[in-house]
């Protein structure tokens, strides 16, 4: 009787997902990134139809993401005690049904107030396929999930971009139609998602005695969402600007520029595919790989000019993101427990958000202290910061393979360490 397995705690009991099951997880990350796709290309044409000046519209572009942020914190916590699938059902209808509505009907004060209740449903829904990654996978594997995950969210972005491009000839509320995929996504979660293991007898008074969170689990995962916040305020730097940078320096038609804004999402695939492999194979000099490749997209647009450039440079800049986010995401559930998994995933998932967020204003503040709001002088300044980061990284890693080489040359007792924490 002591030795039966039922009691076994789930994160070391895994029931197998079926096909279908891990299709629906690895579904919902399609929805990340496409409010922002879909909104994009409407911007100046809601802006006109209403009267309104750019700062509103831009507050109403914006609004969404402070909400998703707090609510995404708020799922990975209630993902210990509400079903998962049930948090992941009802953040996508509220998504798709408030982004759905402005197609129909709504001044623009009303449309802020849905935008608003949208970032309240992606909130919801963002970290849940982490976490189920994260209980269901482990090591080299759990980080090749969280790289198809990264994967499917570009290519829905690249898709919405497409479309986008398309509807938004028609008129600027027919882009609106678009949130109608997201409540797709919603049906095929509802019929194939896993539902979460309910909590019995004892479990709820074990939750209330959990662990607190210790002093080296909150700096880690506070080090990790400052760590995504950077890495997307650069992404978005990248992808948001090359309209501007398209029309500006007059390097394509305007026709093209559907097109063009692929190479950055194609970038990230390309990133979230390798990512597992080059971890495996180069260890912590990943991140030193990432930090040197993003840095030299962006100086790769102050010296190649053209259209050609511009895919260079802001698709570099997508590889850098796609290495580092399953990498990021894998490691925030190393360094916390498991009981601390699911807010963890929430925090640094959120961040996501707060990197598209903060982007346009660490872009205004960089043109304010330097009196030059250039596209290009702005690209070469991120890259000289990204190249900074990439010396400290290699300063750190040094001083960590030497502090590692001296205890072990101290002491031959040494307890090992699990395999993938090792190699970090």
């Amino acid at each position: 009787m002591t030795t039966t397995t039922p009691s076994i705690p789930s994160h070391r009991m895994k029931p197998v997902l079926t096909g279908t099951q891990v299709f629906a997880i690895l579904l919902i990350p399609a929805v990340w990134l496409i409010d922002s796709t879909i909104m994009a290309p409407a911007l100046g044409l809601i802006a006109q139809a209403n009267h309104a000046s750019s700062f509103w519209v831009n507050v109403v572009f914006t609004i969404p993401y402070p909400a998703a942020i707090i609510f995404s914190s708020l799922s990975g916590r209630l993902s210990r005690r509400i079903d998962k699938r049930t948090l992941a059902v009802t953040g996508l209808v509220i998504y798709g049904v408030s982004g759905i509505i402005p197609a129909f009907t709504g001044t623009l004060l009303v449309i802020f107030f849905l935008r608003l209740v949208t970032g309240i449903g992606l909130g919801l829904a963002l970290p849940i396929p982490n976490i189920y990654i994260a209980d269901q996978y482990s090591a080299e594997k759990r980080e090749k999930m969280l790289g198809y995950a990264s994967v499917v969210a570009q290519a829905a972005n690249i898709t919405v971009l497409l479309v986008a491009g398309q509807l938004i000839s028609i008129g600027w509320r027919d882009t609106f139609y678009e949130y109608a995929f997201i409540l797709i996504i919603a049906v095929v979660s509802l019929w194939w998602l896993p539902k979460s293991p309910q909590p019995r007898g004892e479990e709820p008074a074990v939750a209330a005695t959990a662990a607190p969170w210790t002093r080296g689990e909150v700096l880690a995962v506070a080090g990790l969402a400052v760590s995504m916040t950077a890495v997307f305020i650069c992404f978005t730097i990248a992808a948001a600007n090359i309209s501007p940078i398209v029309v500006t320096y007059k390097l394509a038609a305007v026709s093209s520029l559907g097109y063009l804004g692929i190479a950055p999402a194609a970038g990230v695939i390309i990133g979230s595919f390798l990512s597992e492999r080059l971890r495996v194979l180069l260890r912590a000099w990943l991140v030193l790989l990432a930090l040197v490749l993003m840095g030299a997209g962006f100086l790769a647009f102050s010296v190649v000019g053209g259209w050609l450039g511009v895919e260079v440079s802001t698709g570099i800049v997508g590889v850098a993101t796609g290495l580092l986010t399953p990498f990021i995401l894998n490691l925030t559930t190393l360094r916390v427990s498991p009981d601390h998994k699911g807010l963890a995933l929430g925090i640094v998932s959120g961040s996501i958000d707060f990197g598209i967020l903060l982007f346009p204003y660490v872009q205004q503040l960089i043109g304010y202290l330097a009196k030059d709001t250039d596209l290009k002088f702005l690209f070469t300044v991120v890259g000289v910061i990204t190249g900074t980061a990439a010396a400290v990284a290699v300063v750190v890693i040094v001083a960590r393979h030497a502090t590692a080489w001296a205890r072990r040359s101290a002491s031959a007792a040494m307890v090992p360490s699990a395999g993938f924490e090792r190699q970090l």
